[in-house]
């Protein structure tokens, strides 16, 4: 079953009691997967003459947590880790590796305006480098009443293929687990359709070009439409296929239609090195205000290791 789609996660507080409604979120997305839940406090390192002070702090903030986990009814043996190393995200993709956490929840660094768009240094860090899933949370989105997943079904391999089904699956298990609708939005266009509409050396008739562009059009909604099929994830969900390039259509569609989190992939070419991210799925992360789940493939590897 998808229920169980997380087993190991790892909550991640970066500022004194990142709000409690995130925390909430992580222990019932914890208690739905039967996954066991750990939280890790970062925070600035002390002066050594301060180590007494620096016990103190620490055994507060760990008071702090076990109430509000307690107030979730989480269950009794959370482990709750200090770390002070910087930079934080490679800190916490150490923890990820070492520990084999397979999802990483934690509340979006906050933006200077309430609807920002786009993400902080650390957030967009893990985003591009994290191995496992990152689930980053807005505070004040749940007035969005949907959940988007974004596809590309033209995917160049099986690496991107398995993905793609990971990424509907996945949308559909949030979207019960949340109880929000499921939007799958996947975007086509026909390459060079203005050069072909415009030159005067190639002189195509409108209608060949017209003709082109429904091709496009329906070779990319069936490749959509049995990829979505192989999935089984049922048929509850909205499907928009919308023509024009996804760093445009998709940050515009999240703001106008109230989506609450955003579901997507966020590594290009796998096996090519440097192609951390690609500039598509940096565009779009840039420009969205909602949460984010971003989702790598199985075969991903980390920049950041373990030493």
């Amino acid at each position: 079953s998808h229920m169980n789609k997380f087993q190991n996660i790892l909550f991640v507080v970066t500022d004194r009691l990142t709000s409690y409604d995130t925390l909430n979120k992580a222990v019932n997305m914890a208690q739905a997967s039967d996954a066991d839940l750990s939280i890790l406090v970062l925070r600035k390192k002390f002066p050594a003459s301060l180590s007494k002070e620096e016990e103190q702090y620490n055994a507060v903030i760990k008071e702090d947590l076990e109430k509000a986990l307690k107030e979730c009814a989480a269950s009794d043996h959370t482990k709750i880790t200090f770390e002070t190393a910087t930079p934080h995200f490679v800190t916490i993709i150490k923890q990820v590796l070492t520990h084999g956490y397979d999802l990483v929840i934690k509340a979006a660094e906050t933006m200077e305006s309430k609807r920002a768009k786009g993400f902080k240094s650390l957030d967009m860090s893990l985003l591009r480098k994290c191995p496992c899933p990152v689930w980053l949370f807005r505070s004040g989105d749940s007035e969005g009443s949907k959940i988007m997943v974004a596809i590309d079904p033209f995917t160049e391999n099986a690496v991107g293929h398995a993905l793609n089904i990971r990424l509907l699956e996945t949308g559909r298990f949030l979207s019960q687990l949340l109880d929000k609708e499921m939007v799958i939005i996947s975007c086509w266009f026909l390459e060079d359709e203005q050069l072909l509409r415009q030159s005067a050396l190639l002189q195509v008739k409108e209608e060949e070009v017209d003709a082109l562009v429904e091709q496009a059009r329906t070779e990319h909604l069936s490749a959509l439409e049995k990829l979505i099929a192989e999935s089984e994830i049922g048929s509850d969900y909205q499907l928009v296929h919308e023509q024009g390039k996804p760093q445009d259509i998709i940050p515009a569609y999240a703001d106008e239609h109230s989506i609450d989190m955003a579901v997507m992939g966020t590594v290009a070419r796998t096996g090519i090195p440097g192609f951390i991210m690609g500039n598509t799925a940096e565009n779009i992360l840039n420009a969205l205000s909602c949460s984010m789940f971003a989702m790598k493939p199985h075969s991903f590897v980390s920049p950041i290791q373990v030493s």
